[in-house]
């Protein structure tokens, strides 16, 4: 992730510009090839919640809905970045149980 710098120099330039930059910071850190088309690009200018919520994500199992963001685990884009990569980890792991019950439960019928 580019370093706080990098949002000090590119806040005021164009949307185009600071996109075209992240985009190839991002992807020299990822060791993957230039260039690439941006799609889309959003300016994360006025994340500063005053509070959060603590842990890194909420969720309701029976509405299957679940929230993720700096309003959650804290400011900064690098906790929503976490949030999110805390809350597709926790699904991961949830489908993994979820297989291994299945499988326990087919052995158990033969």
């Amino acid at each position: 992730m580019p370093p706080p710098e990098f949002s000090e120099t590119y806040l005021e330039a164009s949307i185009e510009e600071a996109s075209t930059r992240a985009a190839s910071a991002l992807m020299g850190l990822l060791g993957l090839p230039w260039p690439v088309e941006v799609e889309l690009a959003h300016r994360w200018r006025y994340a500063l919640p005053q509070t959060s919520v603590g842990g890194f994500w909420l969720g309701d199992r029976e509405n299957r809905v679940a929230l993720i963001g700096d309003g959650i685990a804290g400011a900064g884009v690098e906790r929503a970045w976490e949030s999110g990569l805390r809350l597709a980890q926790a699904l991961i792991q949830a489908r993994e149980e979820l297989a291994s019950c299945e499988s326990l439960r087919e052995a158990s019928l033969v």
